[in-house]
């Protein structure tokens, strides 16, 4: 239960003094935190005759949600975490197995050339270009689960080439162009910020294949004093007021739960017919 107070006020101003929109905001008294809600009150004359004032004390509420965003960023990390982990089983370990198996094929095969008349086995020769095909396919299958998982560029070189990857496997597998427009030549910032930015964009590519029906789709790199901008700018079919309010929306709730972790910003805009524009706010306190 909130701690509820409501103020009556009297007013002898007429309804042009005053909005007839209910204001809603926040208010921090002796370290409470209070939600304040204004409704003006008219008469028959539709003239202002006072306003309620509802005072709740929301403290309780807003620390339950602070200790679900730690909750929910430290999922996050560990999700990280496990999908960094498995990347580099498959990337050092498996990789490393199913090549070591392609050589032991190649080993056999130069031996078997050497004991055996090979015209007399004609089915041979298909068999090892077989295994080894089978082979080169699972290597490169591996290599893209883990670059998927976890993309090493992004630990090895930064979140610019890390961006430049995502671009070019987003093209390849969507068929939708995909041009990056950098005016920074790098964004500093913690490691691990870093990889809730990478997140976002990969969130929002992701959406524009599944809902945006573009061809084509443009990201934007800038800095300014306050910190950095990465803008995605696609020219589907735009997004509805509705769709960025739905609690169903959880992809771009998502996007904006992993921003909060670096206290930055993603702001959806678009009207229908006339593409989508989301951008991230990265602020200077993350480097």
């Amino acid at each position: 239960m909130h701690n509820t107070k409501t103020f009556i006020h009297d007013c002898p101003f007429t309804a042009m003094h005053i909005s007839k929109k209910r204001e809603v905001r926040e208010q921090v008294r002796d370290g409470k935190i209070y939600s304040v809600t204004v409704d003006p009150i008219y008469n028959d004359k539709n003239e202002f005759t006072g306003a309620v004032h509802i005072m709740s004390d929301i403290t309780k509420l807003k620390e339950a949600e602070n200790q679900m965003r730690d909750f929910a960023t430290h999922l996050q990390r560990a999700r990280e975490e496990e999908r960094t982990a498995l990347s580099r089983i498959l990337h050092d370990n498996f990789g490393q197995y199913l090549t070591g198996l392609k050589m032991e094929v190649s080993s056999l095969e130069k031996k078997l050339n050497k004991i055996l008349n090979i015209n007399d086995y004609p089915e041979l020769p298909e068999k090892f270009i077989s295994m080894k095909s089978i082979l080169d396919d699972s290597v490169a299958l591996t290599s893209k689960i883990s670059m998927e998982l976890r993309p090493n560029i992004l630990d090895m070189l930064g979140l610019i080439p890390a961006i430049d990857w995502l671009g070019k496997d987003f093209s390849e597998k969507s068929g939708i162009k995909c041009d990056i427009e950098k005016k920074v030549t790098s964004i500093e910032i913690n490691p691990r910020y870093s990889t809730e930015v990478f997140r976002i964009l990969q969130e929002s590519l992701t959406n524009i294949v599944r809902h945006a029906n573009a061809t084509k789709v443009k990201i934007i790199l800038l800095e300014d004093i306050d910190g950095y901008t990465i803008t995605v700018i696609d020219n589907g079919r735009g997004i509805e007021e509705e769709e960025k309010k739905s609690p169903y929306s959880l992809g771009l709730l998502g996007m904006k739960e992993r921003a909060m972790i670096f206290k930055g910003t993603v702001e959806i805009s678009g009207k229908t017919k006339k593409g989508t524009e989301l951008t991230i706010k990265i602020p200077n306190n993350t480097l």
